[in-house]
């Protein structure tokens, strides 16, 4: 039976940052949840586009999206670039760095993303939205999607997406576009109902590798759920359909 969920809507979730690898679907998603589904003030800033401004007239809340210089988890450590980007939300759009819940949102794809020490690191370092981090000053929270961001969309449609299995994120994007089952796993059907059933695939899947689920130790959580993944790819070369990104509106109160 899946556990019982609500979404808060008034919820106050001051200042969130999402750091993001893909030009186009994470922003896409994002809008939907945040700007959409939430009514929340949304700026996102996509690679070589001027910024665009959703105003809900949130002022209590504001979430900004913005691309990493390239799509690479390698990407991370361009502080100069991601300094460069912040600096013109601040002067622009009123971006409060200081005091932003930092979540950074990547792809776990075996041929992408490759350097597993690097990962590892991540992992450790970026360990805690709020956290500040000496080595890439903004601190935050590394949040990954197997093998794709795609696993989200799906998780909002399937019952045990974890079941559903992918070598890469490419293999998850045809199987959406199949006919039979574009009809169904669509982004504008993503809703407040469909939202609720990913948070519960999400707390399906923890319990499927015994995982608890506690907001308390999210590193070791994030390293248990890396592990779980790393090692079901090596034994069947494909990962298991999960992501991460449900993770941040848990973390912020959104669904409870």
């Amino acid at each position: 039976m899946e556990k019982k969920m609500k979404i808060c809507f008034d919820k106050n979730i001051g200042t969130v940052l999402y750091f993001v690898e893909g030009g186009s679907t994470e922003f896409t998603l994002l809008k939907i949840i945040y700007g959409k589904l939430l009514h929340y003030d949304y700026v996102e800033k996509r690679r070589n586009s001027p910024a665009k401004f959703i105003n809900n007239q949130c002022g209590h809340s504001q979430v900004y999206v913005i691309n990493t210089k390239e799509s690479n988890i390698n990407d991370i450590s361009e502080i100069d670039y991601l300094d460069q980007i912040c600096e013109y939300l601040i002067n622009h759009y009123g971006l409060d760095l200081d005091n932003a819940a930092k979540f950074y949102l990547f792809d776990r794809d075996n041929q992408s993303n490759t350097d597993i020490k690097r990962i590892e690191r991540y992992l450790s370092i970026l360990a805690e939205p709020y956290g500040d981090d000496t080595e890439f000053e903004k601190g935050g929270l590394l949040l990954f999607s197997y093998p794709s961001i795609e696993s989200f969309v799906l998780s909002n449609f399937r019952e045990d997406t974890y079941k559903y299995t992918f070598k890469l994120g490419s293999d998850l994007k045809t199987f959406i576009g199949l006919p039979e089952n574009q009809r169904e796993v669509q982004f504008n059907k993503i809703s407040q109902e469909t939202l609720l059933h990913a948070g519960n695939e999400f707390l399906k899947y923890l319990k499927n590798i015994g995982v608890d689920f506690d907001l308390d130790t999210l590193s070791e959580m994030n390293s248990a759920i890396f592990c779980e993944e790393e090692t079901y790819f090596a034994e069947n070369q494909k990962y298991q359909a999960f992501s991460e990104l449900i993770l941040s509106l848990f973390y912020l109160g959104i669904l409870e």
